[in-house]
């Protein structure tokens, strides 16, 4: 996410997740986006 909009807008962000008790979780220091990717089966991980 840091890497495609500010700071300050990824904050605002952050914060409508909080108050809507959104959960975080962090399984690594990056993320994969992958446009042709349609469906991950969770079951596998």
């Amino acid at each position: 996410m840091s890497a495609f909009i500010k700071r300050e807008r990824r904050m605002e962000i952050y914060q409508y997740a909080i108050e809507q008790k959104y959960r975080f979780f962090s399984y690594a220091d990056a993320m994969l986006l992958n446009k042709g990717l349609t469906y991950i089966n969770t079951n596998i991980l």
